[in-house]
């Protein structure tokens, strides 16, 4: 039985506690991630950036977060600064892939499926 709800209230406490802590901030995202709670985890995402601007990983669920809501700019911008910081995370481009699927008018990138 998955616990979401009680794993979200621990991590909140626990980020009212240390609120400077991005990996607090990040893990609770996933936690609201997971348990379908899409609008909270991305203020937690958000909560990282001003934390810890190179956390690539809370940029690339950040940007997962906007192109399931269609802030598809924001996205892509959020998605190519998690590849700049690290390059070699494979689902980091197929997602930004995915990104430029929604947006034609962008031009497609096919390197991003390579």
């Amino acid at each position: 039985m998955k616990r979401w709800d009680e794993a979200a209230t621990a991590f909140g406490k626990s980020l009212e506690i240390a609120p400077k802590n991005p990996d607090t901030a990040f893990n609770l995202g996933l936690i609201l991630k997971q348990g379908g709670r899409l609008d909270d985890a991305e203020q937690a995402f958000r909560h990282v950036i001003p934390l810890n601007a190179d956390h690539a990983d809370a940029l690339a669920e950040l940007s997962e977060s906007l192109g399931r809501t269609g802030k598809l700019d924001e996205a892509i911008t959020l998605q190519e600064r998690a590849i700049t910081l690290k390059p070699n995370t494979a689902n980091f481009h197929f997602n930004l892939g995915m990104l430029f699927l929604k947006r034609p008018e962008l031009g497609q990138r096919p390197y991003q499926f390579q």
